[in-house]
Parts: structure tokens; C-alpha cells; sequence
């Protein structure tokens, strides 16, 4: 019984971790496509595109800080 509960927790911190490492992909994929948008309207509307687009730069490095650990454990598994 003990351990089916400890696969049970394993299978399920594992899934966790899988599902925040898919969220921060979302993340940071949502980044990168709103910072090319801002940049086309940049010429457009002048510097406070430009500014919001580096802003959402420095938000997907942070993403892939977080995505790190994710992407050292696939390694490890593969």
C-alpha cells in the first residue's frame, strides 16, 4: 500500500513539474510574439512600443530561468 502511494505522489509531482514547465513554454512563446508585435507598431508609435517590447524581453528571459531546471531534467532522463 505504502508503495503504491509513493508512486502515486512520484507519478503526480512529476506531472506537476511537466505542466509548469508547458505553462512557462506558453509564457515565454507569448513573449516573443508580442515583442515582434510591438516592435512592427514601434515605428509607428515611438518609444513606449519599443520600451513595452524590451520589457517583455527581460519577461522571457525570466521564463527561461524557470524553464531551466525543466530542461536540465529532461537531459538527465534522455
Amino acid at each position: 500500500m505504502s508503495a503504491v502511494r509513493t508512486r502515486s505522489r512520484r507519478q503526480l509531482r512529476e506531472a506537476l513539474h511537466a505542466f509548469a514547465g508547458s505553462l512557462a513554454i506558453v509564457r515565454a512563446k507569448s513573449a516573443l510574439d508580442l515583442c515582434e508585435i510591438l516592435r512592427r507598431r514601434a515605428d509607428d508609435d515611438g518609444a513606449a512600443l519599443e520600451l513595452a517590447a524590451l520589457e517583455l524581453e527581460r519577461e522571457f528571459e525570466r521564463v527561461c530561468e524557470e524553464l531551466s531546471p525543466f530542461v536540465a531534467r529532461g537531459r538527465a532522463a534522455a
